[in-house]
């Protein structure tokens, strides 16, 4: 397989990164890119610290600043989208106002703005429609992919008023799809944990976490989460149609599964744990059905952020630290060999909520690979060619 080096996208002059994998920071035409620059990332962002959303000309090579938001984080970004009804003159990414999360819309040409009442989680690929979580919950119970708000609303462990909602970024419409509580009552491992061990051992909240819409925005998956007594997170992953419909338990607690996406309609890759595998396997699983087959069992052995290339041929994914760097790998999904595609040093301060995960980000058209990574110019994005 043919590949060029890696080069770096963005300018020297502050930090860039666009936060999160399986996203395209692409415009349809693929002409522009966008990302975020701020002027540190050796710690979180405070409350009015703004990181500013750069539109990168890659036909005119300039770099214009559209807008500032306070809702950012380095795993995930403002979760800037591009406008599915409008994929070359419209994004989407989240902010906020006074303490509340919502998102913003804007048009590249003019930088004329709309607002919607919710912050985004995730956006439909055909359709104006985006998943929407409660980033209060997420702040108190995830901080790393939260934002400096201190509303404190929809209240409770699991309530039935709190979960995944459903917006219409035409109109700002939404409404709830699935509870917390729906999902709590579900599962017999957690409908009979005691309620005087709620907050004892295990958190005082339940909570949704990472939301993505398969490729016909039919289905998507979410993960249901607390933490037990010692911090650890405790993680399963559903299914669920997108009227809320039809939930399917695909992954119980005690998997320990980290990373994931849609490869097509029905088969997900999720990185977890599988029999009695020492390390976590990237592993394929059909929507509803489960039968799980470990991809490239004997090489690809650590956790990684797998995203699959439009032509559904090869998987890019990435790794946490070896020996202090960090890896881009590219997968073939039909022989099962391993390119490695990229590599970067990642200094231990640079960890925890502030690491710099790779996140690897294909193009429309699967002919470039982008990726957030560490240099000497501090964090960047950088693109392969192939």
């Amino acid at each position: 397989m043919e590949f060029s080096q890696p080069f770096q996208l963005t300018p020297s002059n502050a930090h860039h990164f666009f936060g999160y994998y399986s996203i395209c920071p692409w415009s349809k035409n693929q002409r522009y890119y966008v990302c975020l620059e701020t002027e540190f990332h050796h710690r979180m962002p405070k409350k009015g610290e703004k990181a500013k959303i750069l539109l990168l000309d890659l036909k005119e090579d300039t770099v214009n600043i559209l807008f500032e938001t306070e809702a950012w984080n380095f795993q995930q970004g403002s979760m800037l989208n591009w406008l599915p009804s409008s994929p070359n003159t419209h994004i989407i990414f989240n902010d906020l106002k006074g303490d509340i999360p919502i998102s913003r819309i804007i048009d590249i040409r003019d930088k004329s703005i709309k607002s919607l009442p919710c912050a985004i989680s995730a956006v439909a690929h055909n359709r104006d429609l985006a998943l929407c979580l409660n980033y209060s919950r997420l702040r108190r119970n995830r901080k790393v992919v939260s934002y400096p708000s201190s509303r404190n609303h929809l209240k409770g462990h699991h309530p039935d008023n709190d979960g995944i909602f459903l917006m219409d970024l035409k109109t700002g419409e939404k409404h709830l799809i699935i509870s917390l509580g729906q999902i709590w009552n579900s599962n017999p491992k957690t409908k009979t944990i005691p309620k005087e061990d709620i907050g004892k051992k295990i958190s005082k909240e339940f909570w949704f976490n990472h939301v993505e819409l398969n490729p016909s925005d039919e289905r998507f998956f979410f993960l249901a989460r607390y933490s037990n007594r010692i911090g650890q997170l405790v993680t399963s992953m559903w299914t669920i149609n997108i009227d809320g419909t039809d939930p399917y338990l695909l992954v119980d607690f005690g998997k320990q599964l980290s990373h994931f996406g849609w490869l097509n309609d029905t088969n997900l890759i999720i990185t977890m744990k599988q029999l009695k595998r020492i390390d976590k396997s990237h592993v394929i699983l059909e929507d509803k059905k489960g039968n799980p087959k470990v991809l490239a069992p004997k090489k690809l052995i650590r956790d990684g952020h797998p995203a699959i290339n439009p032509k559904g041929n090869l998987l890019a994914t990435d790794c946490y630290p070896i020996k202090g760097k960090r890896y881009v790998y590219i997968v073939n999904m039909k022989s099962e060999e391993i390119f490695t595609v990229a590599s970067f040093r990642n200094p231990p301060n640079i960890n925890g909520n502030i690491r710099c995960d790779p996140h690897p980000r294909w193009n429309r058209e699967g002919t470039q690979l982008s990726f957030d990574g560490l240099g000497p110019n501090g964090r960047q994005v950088y693109v392969i060619n192939f």
